[in-house]
């Protein structure tokens, strides 16, 4: 088992949102996440777009966010700081872009993102399967994108998706 407070892989951060979580456990789960986030030092882009990723994986209830403002409200004055940093972006980034329309649409364009972060940017042939890729094809490349060495391996998980298809 990963321990996953302890890894400075931004990926990291990002796929505990996609954990499957029980439902006691996901406010403090998102919190650990930001917390985690914060503690990286990553440009204010990457930021932006994994804790984007962990809102859109981490939605909470109003009952969920009541508990998550409870543990929140344990932290020290520093990391409530940067949590909130984190918070604040995304509300901005929601009022300036607006939400994406469909799931799909945005699972394919955080997918994009993480795997730019992962191997650089992605060719347009490899961008068009990406955003044509079914929901569980996204899941299953958010676990693959973990071990991703390089962009040649990434080319050819698409390829053998590709074929799945055809």
């Amino acid at each position: 088992m990963i321990d996953h407070d302890r890894q400075t892989n931004p990926i990291a951060s990002a796929l505990m949102a996609k954990m499957n979580i029980a439902k006691e456990d996901r406010p403090r789960v998102k919190l650990e996440c930001l917390k985690l986030l914060a503690n990286l030092k990553l440009s204010p882009a990457k930021m932006k777009l994994i804790a984007s990723f962990v809102d859109t994986y981490l939605k909470l209830n109003t009952k969920e966010l009541q508990r998550f403002q409870e543990e929140f409200e344990h932290l020290a004055p520093k990391q409530k700081e940067s949590v909130m940093e984190l918070t604040t972006s995304w509300e901005q980034q929601g009022f300036v872009k607006g939400k994406i329309e469909g799931k799909q649409e945005e699972a394919s364009y955080f997918m994009k993102r993480l795997l730019e972060i992962k191997v650089g940017l992605l060719e347009p042939k490899e961008v068009t399967i990406l955003e044509n890729l079914a929901q569980e094809q996204l899941e299953s490349l958010i676990e693959v994108a973990l071990n991703l060495q390089n962009y040649s391996e990434l080319v050819k998980y698409l390829e053998d998706i590709q074929r799945q298809k055809n």
